[in-house]
């Protein structure tokens, strides 16, 4: 969010959000020629074909929602709700990963002690300079984003394994390679503009909204390997 607020341009953040992505969607529709049209939404994107229903209902013939956001509901409820499934996820993972014999917390037996052994990890990414395939620099945020992605999906489970295994190895080449997929990945990409415009507040607000980032994080342990203040 920091990043989002300060780093991109405010003219910029004028022309996104919801609403946005709502009237491109028409202006497509427009452009094709097309008296109605079908639309297919996950996750996110269930909310953007919702408004669009809203907003359009006579240029919709169909549509399909697939783990729908609810629109009742602000960004920051929804961020609070995903915070405490994601902790109660990487529980599960972990338990998961405990009956393998090469599982990175084999030699751990509460949640608190599989934390620290993880917090071990971003310490070092932290504490040491390293670059990935773009030369770019690798930071515990993009380590958040890659362990996140990987720790949603069950069947990804597996390799999340194998990462921690590698990066405690000091080998970062599968790192490096899922740090490449993810930078080509244009939907999450889009979805975090149109989330950044959505949720950015504005400066009157801005001190309430990092008191309800703040209750959000502390549903996240998993990732927490050391305090931040508030300008982080």
């Amino acid at each position: 969010t920091k990043g989002c607020w300060e780093h991109t341009p405010h003219d910029l953040l004028a022309q996104l959000g919801a609403d946005y992505a709502v009237d491109d969607i028409e202006a497509i529709r427009k452009a094709i020629n097309a008296p109605k049209i079908n639309l297919i939404g996950y996750s996110y994107g269930t909310k953007i074909a919702a408004l669009y229903a809203e907003k359009f209902p006579t240029h919709l013939r169909a549509g399909v929602l697939d783990g729908v956001v609810n629109l009742n509901e602000t960004d920051l409820q929804v961020a609070y709700n995903q915070a405490q499934e994601t902790q109660k996820t990487f529980k599960r993972f972990v338990q998961s990963c405990r009956q393998q014999l090469d599982c990175y917390f084999a030699d751990t037996k509460t949640l608190q002690q599989a934390e620290a052994k993880l917090a071990k990890l971003y310490l070092y990414i932290e504490n040491n300079k390293f670059y990935d395939l773009d030369q770019q620099p690798i930071s515990t945020m993009t380590m958040s984003w890659v362990l996140g992605d990987l720790l949603t999906w069950p069947e990804q489970w597996p390799l999340l394994n194998e990462l921690l295994v590698s990066i405690n190895n000091k080998d970062f080449e599968l790192f490096e390679t899922l740090i490449d997929d993810s930078k080509n990945n244009v939907d999450y990409a889009t979805f975090a503009s149109i989330s950044c415009a959505d949720g950015a507040p504005t400066r009157a607000k801005k001190l309430n909204y990092i008191d309800e980032i703040k209750r959000i994080d502390a549903q996240l342990t998993w990732d927490d390997y050391r305090e931040f203040d508030d300008k982080e």
